[in-house]
C-alpha cells in the first residue's frame, strides 16, 4: 500500500506538470495554422502562433540524433533496432549553398517515427517540402543527451535561440488538458489522504489517547 501511495503521488504530480505544459502550448496556439518562412526565422523573426506550417527547406540528416529501442546493453546500435524519435537541423533554401548546409541553423525538427530501423534512416542533406506541426516552448526545449550531441556537432550555434518544431504535432484539446489536470489533482489528493492516515495511525500507536495512568502502589511499613 505504501508503494501505491508513493506511485500515486508521483504520477499525480507528473499529470499536473504535463497538463500545465499542454495548457501553455494551447494558449499560445490556435486551430488555424500559420505559414512561416524558414529564412525569415533564421533572420530572427518571432513565432506568434505555435501551430505552424514551415515552408520548403533542407534537412541536414548527417547531424541527426535518434532514439531507438533495444534490449541489449550495447551502446552502439547494430542497425536492426527500431527508431522512436529523430531530431535534425534544417536550413532554408537561402542558406543552402553549393550543396553545403553550412554551420548555421535556427530550427531543429523532431519526428516521431515507428517501424523504421536504424539502418533505414535517411542520410545526406535532402530537400523537403513544407511540413505541418507545432513549435514547442521552453518547457519542451531539447535537453539531455540529444542536445549535447547536437551542440558538439555545431559548437558555434547558440541553442538558446534554437526553435524546436515537431512534425505532425497538434495542440491538445481543452477536455484532454482538464483530464490531465483533474486526474493529477485526484491522485495527489488520494495519495495525500493515504499518507495523512498513515501518519495519524503511527502517532496514535506511539501516544495512546485516553489511556489511564498506571499507579504503582507504595511500600507500606508496619510500626
Amino acid at each position: 500500500m505504501k508503494r501505491l501511495g508513493i506511485l500515486g503521488l508521483l504520477f499525480g504530480v507528473l499529470f499536473i506538470v504535463a497538463g500545465a505544459m499542454e495548457l501553455k502550448l494551447h494558449l499560445r496556439s490556435s486551430a488555424t495554422l500559420t505559414q512561416y518562412s524558414v529564412a525569415s526565422l533564421e533572420r530572427g523573426a518571432g513565432v506568434s502562433n505555435l501551430s505552424a506550417v514551415i515552408d520548403s527547406h533542407y534537412a541536414v540528416y548527417p547531424a541527426m540524433v535518434f532514439a531507438y529501442r533495444t534490449r541489449e546493453a550495447n551502446d552502439n546500435p547494430t542497425g536492426r533496432e527500431f527508431v522512436e524519435n529523430i531530431w535534425y537541423p534544417i536550413v532554408s533554401d537561402e542558406h543552402y549553398t553549393n550543396g553545403n548546409a553550412g554551420s548555421f541553423f535556427r530550427i531543429i525538427v523532431n519526428e516521431r517515427i515507428s517501424l523504421t530501423r536504424v539502418r533505414d534512416l535517411p542520410a545526406g542533406v535532402q530537400h523537403r517540402a513544407s511540413q505541418k506541426g507545432m513549435f514547442l516552448d521552453g518547457f519542451h526545449a531539447l535537453r539531455g543527451e540529444e542536445r549535447r550531441l547536437l551542440q558538439s556537432a555545431f559548437p558555434k550555434i547558440d541553442f538558446r535561440d534554437v526553435l524546436l518544431f515537431e512534425v505532425g504535432r497538434q495542440r491538445s484539446s481543452i477536455p484532454s488538458i482538464l483530464g490531465l489536470l483533474g486526474g493529477g489533482v485526484l491522485l495527489v489528493v488520494l495519495s495525500g489522504s493515504f499518507w495523512i492516515r498513515q501518519i495519524l495511525r503511527i502517532r496514535n500507536k506511539s501516544e495512546p489517547v485516553g489511556a489511564e495512568p498506571v499507579v504503582q502502589p507504595g511500600l507500606k511499613f508496619d510500626h
